[in-house]
């Protein structure tokens, strides 16, 4: 059968034979049948092209993206990745590389982003720039491999201005009051107390934990910069982990006994709302917030770049105006 459907699978699966003589049977990555179609009929006409017409392989966008997979595997952004291109596969599975258009990239890209209540809100500039950038890799990808002449141009949203919204620490502790004790209390409280990201936290292991030398080490496939570093606890970040030990043999926070790859927001936002805080705040907040406190305390900004893991200084031009203390040496200056 040329087209069939797995039984532990939604998907439907292919199984037809290459110009070499060997078969091929996968998954086409789609439930919808008549998409399956599309993608088994493209792939035969593009056997048979090389096989009659000597045609140079004809590669589609589904083995694109699957090599793209592959090579990010392991890395801290790979389920966002893995989301990306898994949306983008609706609309391309079949499709040639080489037959993709701006105007095409244009129309498949999301506009509604579905949250885990089941509600709806229009999917932000931001949020379709990180689609449209994994697109963008893929199709540089194909390009290195000789797949691809020349790379369509994916088109990239203006933005909305940074959100510069900070916990005051009288908010902050409102907030940890406002939620029960439990693993979202403390991964909260560690966010204050080191600056560390979502992902970072949420994927720490014990072995990378030096409490007695009081630090923990992010390594560099789970730092978002891929770049690794030492992150300096202090007291508040040590009775964390010190609450943290014996609930789980590898990594430090975990719900119900397991690893957790996201925050539970339900606790999160009913914290705000029993704490009196705008809905508005976020989790990455957390971060943001002690950011701007170590700009306030006076925290060298090149210093506050090896702390948090940014890339670039220029990442932290929202904290700039709270740093003071290095700028009045030098409005005495103009003292007369």
């Amino acid at each position: 059968m040329a087209l069939y459907k797995h039984q532990k699978s939604k998907y439907w699966y292919v199984n037809v034979i290459k110009p070499d003589g060997t078969r091929t049977r996968h998954s086409t990555k789609t439930a919808d049948r008549q998409r399956a179609q599309e993608y088994h009929d493209s792939l035969c006409a593009s056997f048979w092209r090389q096989q009659k017409l000597n045609e140079a392989p004809e590669y589609t966008f589904y083995q694109a993206a699957q090599l793209y997979l592959q090579a990010t595997q392991g890395k801290s952004n790979y389920r966002n990745v893995a989301q990306h291109v898994q949306h983008w596969l609706r609309y391309f599975t079949g499709t040639p590389v080489r037959s993709l258009t701006t105007e095409m990239i244009e129309q498949a890209t999301p506009t509604i982003t579905r949250l885990p209540h089941g509600s709806q809100r229009v999917t932000s500039a931001a949020t379709r720039n990180r689609y449209l950038a994994t697109m963008c890799k893929i199709l540089n990808d194909c390009h290195r491999r000789g797949w691809l002449d020349r790379v369509p141009h994916v088109p990239k949203l203006r933005e909305a201005n940074l959100r510069e919204t900070f916990f005051t620490k009288q908010q902050a502790a409102q907030l940890l009051n406002s939620m029960p004790a439990g693993w979202m209390r403390d991964v909260t409280q560690m966010a204050f107390a080191t600056g560390m990201r979502r992902g970072e936290l949420l994927s720490l292991e014990w072995s990378a934990v030096f409490l007695e030398a009081g630090y923990v080490s992010v390594l560099a496939s789970k730092a978002k910069s891929g770049k690794g570093r030492p992150v300096p606890l202090n007291d508040d970040a040590k009775a964390v982990l010190l609450r943290r030990r014996n609930k789980h043999p590898q990594y430090v926070f975990t719900a119900s006994g397991k690893r957790t790859y996201d925050i539970d927001r339900r606790v999160f936002v009913r914290a705000l709302r029993e704490a009196g805080l705008p809905r508005e705040f976020r989790f990455h907040d957390c971060r943001h917030a002690w950011a701007s406190w170590q700009a306030q305390a006076g925290t060298p900004l090149l210093t506050l770049q090896r702390l948090g893991g940014w890339q670039t200084l220029s990442m932290l031009n929202r904290y700039a105006h709270l740093a003071l203390d290095d700028l009045r040496q030098y409005a005495q200056a103009c003292k007369l």
